[in-house]
Order: C-alpha cells, then sequence, then structure tokens
C-alpha cells in the first residue's frame, strides 16, 4: 500500500531549508506491476509507468491499467515517452506502440523502424520521435522515418540513450561504445579514450554548462568537449557507482538513481553543487534496484524502481539570508518576490538563468525583484563589487 515518509535536511549550499517527503506507490495501490521500467508525465500532471507486465497511468487518485488485451503490442513495456501531442509512446522487444487515448497503434520494422528492440524513445521540440535500438536510431517525423546505423557513421548500433542539448545537439548514449554527439548529419564519438569514465552509457542531462553523462561505473562531466572536467564514483560522493539515469531538479541539484547488483543495494544520490546526500530504503525510498527518473509539473520527482515507484515531494521551507555581507537578498529560496540590500561599491547587477541568459537587471536603487513571471529552477544573481565579478545563487520555486 501507498507508504508516506518525511526526511527534513538542511542544504546550506544553497541557503535554504528543504523537506522532502517520499510516497511509495505498488502494485497494492494500483500499480500493474512493481517492476518498473520507465516513467514520463504528460501535461496534465497524470504519470505514466511502463512496466513489465503493461502500462499504467496515475492521475493522482486513479490508476489505469493497459496491456496486450487493450492493443498493447507486448506487455513487457521497456520505455515510455510522450510527445507534443499528448501521445503515449512505448518501446517494447516487438516494436513501439503509441497511444492516442482511445487506440494503440504499432510501428515495427516492416513500417520503417530501424529494429523492434526499442530501449528508448524521445521528443524533440520539434515534436519528432527518436527511438535508440538494438539495430541502430529512428527518427519519425509525421509519417516519414530515418534510420542511422553504424553504416552511417555510428560509432554502435547498440543504443539505449537519446538526449537533446540547448545547443541544439543531440547525445546518443549506447551500451559498449561511449556515446555519440550528431548534428543533424554527422556523428562523433566519445569513449574512454576521451576520457570518459566508461562506455556502459546509461543517461546524459545538462545542468548550466556541464554534460553530466552517467555510466555503470560513475559518472563523467565535462564543460568543452573533449576536455574532462571530472569523473566521480563511490569514493567521491556517489552512493555506488552503477548509476542507471540522472535528473536535474528545479533547484539544480543533480539526482542519481543507482542501480542493484548482487552485493550492494542500489538507492539515490543527489548533488547540490558541493555535498553528496544519499537516500535508501532507511529514508523510504521504494526497494534497492533504481532505474528510471521523471519530473512532474510541480517539481516533484518520480522514482521507477523494481519494487515500484517513489514520489519525492521537493518543498521549500525557513528561507535564510544570503550571506554575503555587501549584496544579500532574501527570501531564498523564493517564487514572489526578493529583497535587496547593498553596501559599498556594487554594480552592474543582473540575474541569469542555468543557461546563461539575462533575465532581469537592477540598478544601484532597485530594493527589490518580482520574480512571480520566472520558471522555477537555479538562477544566478551577477554583479560587480570594487571591479571584481562575484554571483550568488537564486532558487525559484
Amino acid at each position: 500500500m501507498k507508504k508516506i515518509t518525511a526526511f527534513c535536511l538542511l542544504l546550506v549550499a544553497m541557503s535554504g531549508g528543504f523537506s522532502q517527503t517520499f510516497t511509495a506507490y505498488t502494485s497494492d495501490d494500483g500499480l500493474v506491476d512493481n517492476w518498473v521500467n520507465g516513467v514520463a508525465v504528460d501535461s496534465d500532471n497524470v504519470k505514466w509507468f511502463a512496466t513489465q507486465s503493461g502500462v499504467s497511468s496515475f492521475d493522482g487518485t486513479t490508476w489505469t491499467t493497459y496491456t496486450t488485451a487493450d492493443g498493447l503490442v507486448y506487455n513487457d513495456a521497456k520505455c515510455i515517452a510522450i510527445d507534443n501531442d499528448q501521445n503515449i509512446w512505448v518501446g517494447t522487444d516487438f516494436g513501439a506502440c503509441k497511444f492516442n487515448g482511445t487506440t494503440w497503434t504499432t510501428y515495427s520494422s516492416a513500417d520503417g523502424l530501424v529494429n523492434d528492440g526499442v530501449t528508448y524513445i524521445a521528443v524533440n521540440q520539434d515534436g519528432k520521435i527518436w527511438f535508440a535500438t538494438y539495430g541502430g536510431l529512428s527518427i519519425l517525423d509525421g509519417t516519414t522515418w530515418t534510420n542511422y546505423t553504424t553504416l552511417d557513421g555510428m560509432s554502435s548500433d547498440l543504443i539505449n540513450f537519446i538526449a537533446f542539448a540547448p545547443s541544439d545537439l543531440t547525445y546518443i548514449g549506447t551500451f559498449g561504445d561511449g556515446f555519440m554527439t550528431f548534428d543533424g548529419s554527422s556523428f562523433v564519438a566519445y569513449n574512454t579514450d576521451n576520457g570518459l569514465i566508461d562506455n556502459a552509457v546509461t543517461s546524459i542531462v545538462f545542468e548550466g554548462s556541464n554534460v553530466w553523462v552517467s555510466t555503470l561505473y560513475g559518472v563523467s562531466r565535462f564543460t568543452d568537449e573533449p576536455s574532462w572536467a571530472q569523473n566521480y564514483i563511490a569514493t567521491d560522493g556517489l552512493y555506488y557507482a552503477m548509476v542507471r539515469d540522472m535528473l536535474v531538479d528545479d533547484f539544480g541539484h543533480i539526482w542519481f538513481a543507482i542501480y542493484a547488483d548482487y552485493i550492494l543495494e542500489g538507492g539515490l544520490t543527489k548533488y547540490n553543487g558541493t555535498d553528496w546526500i544519499t537516500y535508501t530504503q532507511d529514508q523510504g525510498v521504494t526497494g534497492v534496484i533504481m532505474k528510471r527518473l521523471a519530473k512532474d509539473i510541480n517539481g516533484n520527482i518520480w522514482v521507477a524502481t523494481g519494487d515500484g515507484v517513489t514520489e519525492i515531494n521537493l518543498s521549500v521551507n525557513a528561507p535564510l539570508l544570503s550571506d554575503h555581507d555587501n549584496l544579500t537578498f532574501f527570501p531564498n529560496p523564493s517564487n514572489d518576490v526578493v529583497n535587496f540590500s547593498f553596501a559599498g561599491n556594487i554594480t552592474g547587477i543582473s540575474v541569469s538563468d542555468i543557461s546563461g541568459n539575462i533575465v532581469a537587471t537592477l540598478s544601484g536603487t532597485d530594493k527589490n525583484l518580482d520574480i512571480t513571471g520566472f520558471a522555477p529552477g537555479l538562477y544566478f544573481i551577477n554583479y560587480i563589487e570594487n571591479n571584481t565579478p562575484k554571483s550568488q545563487k537564486l532558487v525559484v520555486y
């Protein structure tokens, strides 16, 4: 049955208190199967789960299940995604299925898919559906299929992850040959020869100017390919090196889903830029096998595991005053008006998002900033003090 566990901690590095509640959902609550391979969230904040026995959806109250009896091509769903028209896409070993809310439609190699073994599905801003398979990459644009394999320059046909960077590059992870970037015409491969910690890539996320690549033997971070900034393993703060998925939350923290093996149980690790914090069953995480992560409309995190689903409700309390002497602002985190106080020679005050885009500016006489129109996430207060550029973090929730 549903189990709720509260866990509170103070994140000093982000200058605010965060209260986190872990809620577990299993087959006792309505999930079709506890072995959950993937999770996605639609525009109505309905959560969709790919399991080994079919697909379940949860609108916050009601669970609904879909299986082969409803038109799904195969019950063992490997992955799940939602396109720009809110169609549900499910990958299986027998092709991909699309659910339009009424009927299921199957797409296989006979229809243009490069291989029937679909391991991951992603949708870009243009609405194109990208399929990672055991036999290459497929892109569906309306009714037109475009396929890529090693014959087209890919480093491997065994691919299992796709991510779209802000730079318009597409990152493609492989099972054992590192990852590739794709600019629409050519592929560039990166692997351990370039400094990647391991060639079995499981996920890729973007945080500011950083690209994080998770593998089955740790995580690599780089800022300017192919110059690797840092590799991380268990001794650096990860709970365990076998990372299955990653997610950047609305506060700019990075979450790592740690898979289990025969020796060690899995869990979740969060990195806030300074500290590594681990959550396991003791804190309320469901089970010991973490698989995939997704973020809902409210910024809460959903964890697909081998023992059900965990919802991590992220809320903010006890906002604290910024601890810089000459430029202070509060509350932080905030979702309303931020109040500023200046002392000394402060000039050039601006606010930028994690991509470096300037979203607001302040003069030396401005004492408050209305952020009600800001999207939730991590921002930076940039300014010059005595001819020295400085920056502080602001969290909008």
